[in-house]
C-alpha cells in the first residue's frame, strides 16, 4: 500500500454566518487550511434538504378538451346530419371542432405534495369558473328552451385531488356548483315541468301540489280510466355517469351518478279496480309523436304477451294498487319494469327523422321484472316511500368504424349503458336495488342516453319550427281506474341529476355541457398572460422539464386531423388522455395517480481548482463551461407521490469515491471554504436547498 495522506473536512451549513443559505454557504476554519501540492479531492458523503417538488420556472400548463357533445364530427354523421340538429346553433362558442384549450400559469417555487396539488387545482379552477373567459364558467347559449329566453350553459368540471391512505389522484372531474356564479339556482336536481317552446303540452289533468313542505307534488285531477293524465319532465338526466346511486366510493358526489327519483304518497280511501301510475324515462323527441300541437292523448303500446296497454316510453316502472271497493287490499301492490324491445339495437338512426323513429315507437314494451313490494316490507299506502332509476355507463371495446370516422376521438373504448330500479321505505336510510338490467343483458344503446346533450337541439319531426330534446327525461302518467279518488297515487319531490337544470326562480335553464376526454400538456416556449382579476404575468416555458417530469406529461405537439369537411385540432398524440367522467369509479382512467420526480440534479461546487465541464439546457447557454464541480447528484426525489412530509432530506453516499485532481503545483492556503449547490441543467443557484451537510476528503500521495 502506497504512502497516502488523507484528511477529512466536514462542512455544515451555519445560517448565522454571513449570508449563508443552503445553496451557497461558507465555512471558516480557526486554523489556516493548507492543501499540499498535487492533492486530490472527493466527496465522501453528505445530505441536502429541500421540498419534495421544485418548479424551476413559472410554467404554463394546458388543459385540452378534445371532444364535446355535439361536435362537428357528430354533425357529419349520416345518422344525425343537418336535418336532425338545429342548424342555427353553434358548438363550443363558435368553435366548429368543439375543442377547448385552457391555459393556467403555475408559479415557480418549492412545494409540498399537497401544496403543489392545490396550486394546480387553484390555477385551473380560476379559469374554469370565470365568466370572462370563453368556454369557462357560465356563458349565454344560443338555445331558447323558453320562447325569447336564451338558456345559460356551463362546463361542469373542476380540477380536484385526492390524497388518502397513501393513494394519490389529481385530475378533472364532473362537478356542479350551486348556486352557479351570477345565477340563482335553487336546486340543480329540480325536475323541469314548465312548458317549453316545443309545441308540447307538458302537463295535463294533474293537480299541482306545493304544500306539505315539499317543493313540488302532483296527482291526477279526474277519475277517468285512461292515461290522459301526465307530467312530461323535459330535463334529461346526465349521461356519461359511471357511478351508481348506491356506490360507497370515497369522494363520490350525488352528481357522479345519473338518476331520477321521487317520493310516493297515497290517498288511503278505498276504490274499485286497479289504480296505476307509470314512472317513465323518455324524451320529448319520442313524446313529440303524439304530444305535438297540444295533443293530450298519449300514444300507447301493448306489453308483450299481455293485453294491457300503457304509454309508450323507453324505460318505465308501472305501479299497480288493487282494491275491491270495500277494503284496501294491501297485499296486491306491484311494480313492473318495462323496456322498449329495441332499446339495445337502435341508436342515433332512430333520431334521424320521424319516418325512422315511428317504427321504433311501435315496438312493444317488454316486462322484464314484476316486483311485489310487500316482499320488501313496503306498503304503497304508506307515505314517503321513495323510488329511483339510475343509469350507469360501462366501457366496452369499440368496433371499427364503417365509414372511416365514428364521430368521436380515436379511442379504443366505447360506452354502453344499463339501468337499475331502486326502492327505499320511509324508515330506511338507503336505496335497495330491486332490478338491474345488466343482470339479464338488457343494455341501452348510448344514443338514447347521450342524445340528452342535444337539449332543445333536435328539430321536431312534426313541426320544423320547433326544437325538442333527446335523452332520458322523467315522465309520469296516471290512470285512476275510473272508480275511485282522483289522486290515489301522488308524486312528491321529483328530482333528477339533470343535463339542463332549472335556475333563476325556475324561469330558465342551465345546460351542463359534456366533455369526453382531456389531457394535460406543457408546451415549450408557450406564452400565457394572466389578467384576471388584476394580476399580469407572462410565462415563457423556456425550461418546462421540471413540470413535465413532476406531472409525467409530454410537451404539446399540436396537429390538425381532417374528418371529411371538418378538421379537428388535437394535442394528445404524445401524451395520455383521461376521462373526466369516470372518477371516482376508476382513478387510473380519470387522472394522474402519481407525481414523478422533477428530475433535478445538482452540481456541488467548491472554491478549489477543480476542473469539470457542464452543459445546460438553456438555449442561450448550451455550450459546455468549465466549472469547479466536485460532485453531480442524482435526482433527490424518486416519486413525489410517496412523500408525506413538506421537506425531504436526501443522503449523498457515492458508490465509488471519485477523486479529482486539483493540479496545484503549490500549496493552497485557505481560511474559508465556499460551497455552491447549482441546478445541473441551468447552472442556476438551487435556492430550493434549505440545508446542507458535506464531508470532503483530501488525498495526497
Amino acid at each position: 500500500m502506497s504512502n497516502r495522506e488523507i484528511h477529512s473536512v466536514i462542512l455544515n451549513l451555519n445560517k448565522n454566518y454571513g449570508q449563508n443559505k443552503g445553496s451557497s454557504f461558507s465555512t471558516i476554519v480557526n486554523r489556516q487550511l493548507e492543501i499540499k501540492p498535487n492533492t486530490e479531492i472527493a466527496l465522501y458523503g453528505g445530505s441536502l434538504t429541500r421540498a419534495p417538488i421544485v418548479i424551476e420556472q413559472d410554467t404554463v400548463l394546458e388543459l385540452n378538451f378534445t371532444y364535446a357533445f355535439p361536435n362537428a364530427r357528430q354533425r357529419e354523421l349520416p345518422s344525425i346530419g343537418a336535418d336532425l340538429l338545429e342548424g342555427n346553433l353553434t358548438d363550443a362558442d363558435g368553435d366548429a371542432t368543439s375543442q377547448t384549450k385552457l391555459s393556467a400559469g403555475i408559479p415557480k417555487g418549492s412545494y409540498s405534495k399537497l401544496g403543489f396539488t392545490k396550486e394546480v387545482c387553484k390555477a385551473f379552477n380560476k379559469v374554469l369558473s370565470n365568466d370572462l373567459l370563453a368556454n369557462g364558467g357560465v356563458t349565454l347559449s344560443q338555445i331558447e328552451a323558453l320562447s325569447g329566453v336564451r338558456a345559460f350553459e356551463c362546463l361542469p368540471y373542476r380540477m380536484t385531488y385526492e390524497i388518502k391512505d397513501g393513494n394519490y389522484w389529481l385530475g378533472l372531474r364532473y362537478h356542479l356548483e350551486v348556486p352557479r356564479k351570477g345565477q340563482t339556482q335553487e336546486s340543480p336536481f329540480l325536475m323541469g315541468i314548465q312548458d317549453l317552446d316545443d309545441d308540447i303540452t307538458t302537463t295535463h289533468d294533474v293537480q299541482l301540489i306545493t304544500n306539505d313542505n315539499y317543493q313540488l307534488g302532483f296527482g291526477r285531477s279526474s277519475n277517468t280510466a285512461d292515461w290522459n293524465s301526465y307530467v312530461l319532465g323535459n330535463s334529461p338526466i346526465r349521461g356519461l355517469a359511471y357511478s351508481k346511486l348506491t356506490d360507497t366510493e370515497d369522494f363520490k358526489l350525488a352528481t357522479d351518478a345519473s338518476w331520477a327519483n321521487f317520493d310516493l304518497r297515497t290517498n288511503a280511501t278505498v276504490h274499485t279496480g286497479d289504480i296505476k301510475m307509470l314512472f317513465a324515462l323518455n324524451n320529448t323527441w319520442m313524446a313529440d309523436q303524439w304530444a305535438s300541437g297540444g295533443s293530450t292523448v298519449p300514444s300507447e303500446v301493448t306489453i308483450v304477451g299481455e293485453s294491457q296497454t300503457i304509454p309508450q316510453c323507453l324505460i318505465g316502472a308501472l305501479f299497480e294498487v288493487t282494491s275491491d271497493g270495500t277494503t284496501l287490499d294491501t297485499s296486491k301492490q306491484f311494480i313492473s319494469i318495462v323496456v322498449n324491445e329495441a332499446i339495445s339495437q337502435n341508436g342515433y338512426s332512430v333520431y334521424a327523422n320521424g319516418t325512422l323513429r315511428d317504427p321504433f315507437l311501435l315496438s312493444n314494451l317488454r316486462r322484464v321484472a314484476k316486483i311485489d313490494v310487500t316482499e320488501y316490507n313496503m306498503d304503497l299506502n304508506t307515505n314517503n316511500n321513495s323510488f329511483a332509476f339510475d343509469v350507469y355507463c360501462e366501457n366496452v371495446p369499440k368496433e371499427a368504424p364503417t365509414s372511416g370516422r365514428d364521430g368521436e376521438f380515436n379511442s379504443m373504448l366505447d360506452r354502453t349503458y344499463y339501468f337499475r330500479f331502486l326502492m327505499r321505505c320511509p324508515w330506511g336510510d338507503a336505496y335497495k336495488v330491486v332490478y338491474d338490467s345488466k343482470s339479464d343483458g338488457t343494455a341501452i344503446n348510448k344514443a338514447h342516453v347521450e342524445s340528452g346533450y342535444l337539449f332543445q337541439q333536435l328539430v321536431s319531426p312534426n313541426n320544423n319550427q320547433y326544437d325538442v330534446s333527446g335523452g332520458l327525461c322523467p315522465q309520469f302518467y296516471f290512470n285512476s281506474g275510473g272508480n275511485g279518488p282522483q289522486s290515489v297515487l301522488r308524486v312528491y319531490n321529483p328530482r333528477g341529476n339533470n343535463i339542463a337544470g332549472q335556475i333563476a326562480g325556475n324561469t330558465n335553464f342551465m345546460i351542463n355541457k359534456s366533455q369526453l376526454e382531456y389531457s394535460l400538456t406543457c408546451p415549450f416556449k408557450a406564452t400565457f398572460t394572466d389578467t384576471i382579476p388584476t394580476i399580469h404575468k407572462v410565462y415563457n416555458n423556456t425550461n418546462p422539464k421540471s413540470m413535465q417530469n413532476t406531472l409525467l406529461i409530454a410537451e404539446d405537439s399540436s396537429g390538425l386531423q381532417s374528418f371529411g369537411t371538418a378538421s379537428q385540432a388535437f394535442n394528445i398524440d404524445n401524451t395520455v388522455s383521461y376521462d373526466p367522467n369516470i372518477y371516482p369509479t376508476n382513478r387510473d382512467l380519470s387522472g394522474l395517480t402519481e407525481l414523478g420526480s422533477d428530475g433535478t440534479r445538482y452540481n456541488i461546487e467548491v472554491n478549489l481548482p477543480v476542473r469539470a465541464y457542464n452543459t445546460t439546457t438553456q438555449a442561450t447557454n448550451d455550450i459546455g463551461q468549465i466549472r469547479t464541480i466536485l460532485y453531480n447528484t442524482n435526482p433527490l426525489v424518486g416519486n413525489a407521490s410517496e412523500t408525506t412530509s413538506s421537506i425531504i432530506q436526501k443522503d449523498i453516499e457515492p458508490n465509488n469515491l471519485k477523486y479529482l485532481s486539483l493540479n496545484n503545483p503549490q500549496s493552497i492556503k485557505l481560511n474559508e471554504l465556499n460551497i455552491n449547490v447549482r441546478r445541473a441543467n441551468t447552472n442556476e443557484l438551487a435556492t430550493e436547498i434549505t440545508d446542507a451537510s458535506l464531508e470532503i476528503l483530501l488525498q495526497k500521495e
